[in-house]
């Protein structure tokens, strides 16, 4: 391949996107823009239940977990950070 590889996203592990392993399901549950239940447990601290979603979004077949904790009103880059601790530490064992 003279040292370029296919599109990636990066993760925990990095998901190569090639025509052979396609489609590619996006859980996309884990979005304070399009969930309000995600929103309410963010809002709430509620870090530990938030992260259960994106591994339900996992065990049901997702391949990649759209996460987006954007809201003025809040410290994003806090939430971001206890928000993957946990969800990088549950998907980890499904993998």
């Amino acid at each position: 391949m003279n040292g370029t590889h296919p599109p990636a996203l990066s993760g925990i592990e990095p998901i190569y996107i090639e025509q052979d392993n396609r489609p590619y399901m996006v859980g996309e549950r884990t979005n304070v823009l399009g969930s309000r239940k995600f929103k309410r447990l963010i809002v709430e601290g509620k870090y530990e239940e938030a992260s259960e979603i994106a591994r339900a979004q996992v065990k049901n077949g997702a391949h990649i977990v759209d996460v987006c904790v954007q809201d003025p009103d809040r410290e994003e880059s806090e939430d971001m950070v206890k928000f993957l601790e946990l969800v990088v530490k549950k998907l980890r064992f499904l993998s």
